[in-house]
């Protein structure tokens, strides 16, 4: 899917009762998650995000830690093979620690490492809520 068909169906998503966002194999790398940040900032009734298969990297990571942080009705976020490394692990890892709300973050398939692993075990150690 090509950038303006992702932006156009992120745009489209205006339907604040539904508490699921679906937006797998978009192709959605960074500049995009920037945007769908800015319209899941104004929407509290989202609980479960799947960004399945996109592009989303180390700076996309960073702008869903901010989401994570800020969330008080997020429950699961799934962000399955796309390219996050150990940088983005660590903006997640942090994000994870005060936030309560969030039981689900699948990594699986992504480019974090060793270190990038640590940081979210630790984060988890730290967490008041399993993850």
């Amino acid at each position: 899917m090509t950038d303006g068909k992702a932006v156009s169906a992120i745009l489209r998503f205006r339907d604040y009762t539904n508490n699921c966002l679906r937006l797998d194999f978009y192709g959605m790398g960074d500049n995009l998650i920037e945007l769908l940040s800015s319209v899941l900032q104004r929407n509290q009734t989202i609980q479960h995000i799947s960004l399945i298969t996109n592009k989303i990297g180390d700076r996309g990571a960073q702008v869903l830690a901010s989401l994570i942080k800020d969330s008080k009705m997020l429950i699961s976020l799934d962000l399955r093979s796309n390219h996050i490394g150990d940088q983005g692990a660590n903006y997640l890892a942090d994000a994870l620690i005060n936030n309560t709300t969030l039981t689900t973050l699948k990594l699986r398939g992504n480019e974090i490492g060793p270190s990038g692993t640590k940081y979210l075990i630790d984060a988890q150690k730290n967490r008041t809520t399993p993850i």
